[in-house]
């Protein structure tokens, strides 16, 4: 964990320099530029054995060489996988030219993602390490690859751009199929967030929760490519528990402000406002809430809520950032910091195996 406070220290010092000066345009993308250096430098050199599927994944990369793209297209990895790791073998035979070039697009995709949408950049970096989704990325690297393309297709169902919303959809689905899902988000523009419409998605999945898993269950046996995954049913319950308390938490902190009335005009003209954007991520963050309730009865959903979940580190800084009374909203971020601390320290300490980051070490030829 030595390398992972190191770098969290290094990237909270950073940022209450830049605080004590004022954030602009330039010192936002200093920061974040900085803030990729460090992240990609773990992620890109870690040794094979962090992350529990990085193995697999360097296999897949030292056949891909001798293997025919017909043979290739029999595994389960999307096609746009395949192609990716036969491009780079031909740059180099080395496995950790793919974990070079995955941290680079992941990483570097997020910091532009927290640049455009994030109130407050600093906090969404740290968010995006403590809240896991930054160990989750050395995990399942084919996910991420794909969220790195979805966190970008938000800004285009924000501004009802179909056709660019529709293509990154697809393009997403190239590495993950089960990327699809994040589809729905364009449809969730067209509805205002009310609490009527809090009440109704609360009751679909309460329905969902007692009657839906049979059939879940039946759809991923008889679907080949992840049917294998059938033995994530029952797994990992305790975390997705947390998972499902955690992103409520922050659910309600945003009701509670009122977040979701920022898209209104007289809101839009504050200092902090997030020029329309609150209603479409509060309804991110319920569907959050509702699929991460789901997976505590299917856990297989656990994998599907990450699509949703790293909106948090946008909506819970912007959350905070319309709160008009100061000494509030430095109370709220030192909660938040504290908090979050503490979460991704317990989780090392008692459940290291979730995603097995720890002890880290750097790749060694």
């Amino acid at each position: 964990m030595i390398v992972y406070g190191s770098a969290l220290t290094f990237i909270c010092l950073i940022a209450a320099i830049f605080s004590s000066r004022g954030w602009g345009k330039t010192s936002k993308v200093i920061f974040l530029f900085v803030s990729f250096l460090i992240l990609f430098g773990i992620s890109g050199f870690r040794a094979h054995n962090i992350g529990n599927d990085t193995n697999s994944y360097i296999n897949f990369y030292e056949i891909v060489g001798y293997s025919s793209l017909d043979y290739l297209w029999d595994f389960y990895y999307e096609k746009g996988f395949v192609l990716l790791n036969k491009y780079l073998h031909i740059i180099s035979d080395n496995s950790q030219v793919l974990l070079i070039t995955t941290s680079f697009i992941i990483i570097s995709s997020m910091m532009v993602f927290i640049y455009k949408n994030s109130n407050i950049v600093w906090l969404s970096v740290y968010l995006f390490i403590v809240m896991m989704f930054f160990y989750s990325s050395m995990n399942i690297m084919r996910q991420y690859l794909a969220m790195s393309l979805l966190v970008h297709s938000f800004n285009f169902a924000h501004r009802k751009k179909p056709v660019q919303f529709s293509a990154t959809i697809l393009l997403a689905t190239l590495f993950h199929k089960s990327s699809i899902i994040f589809g729905l988000v364009y449809f969730l523009n067209k509805i205002k967030f009310s609490y009527k419409i809090l009440c109704l998605f609360s009751l679909v999945v309460i329905l969902l929760f007692n009657w839906f898993y049979p059939f879940i269950e039946y759809i991923m046996i008889k679907t080949n490519q992840y049917g294998g995954y059938t033995s994530y049913f029952d797994s990992n319950k305790m975390g997705n528990i947390i998972n499902a308390v955690v992103y409520g938490m922050i659910f309600v902190f945003g009701l509670f402000i009122k977040y979701y009335k920022e898209s209104e005009p007289e809101a839009v003209k504050r200092e902090n406002a997030v020029r329309g954007k609150g209603n479409l991520l509060t309804l991110i963050a319920m569907i959050t809430v509702g699929i991460a309730i789901l997976s505590i009865r299917m856990s297989i959903l656990g994998r599907m809520v990450e699509y949703f979940s790293i909106f948090l580190i946008i909506f819970l800084p912007n959350i905070i950032s319309v709160i008009k009374k100061k000494s509030i909203r430095i109370v709220s971020i030192i909660l938040t910091v504290v908090f979050f601390s503490f979460y991704n320290i317990i989780i090392f300490v008692y459940r290291p195996e979730w995603y097995q980051a720890t002890p880290f070490y750097f790749f060694v030829n």
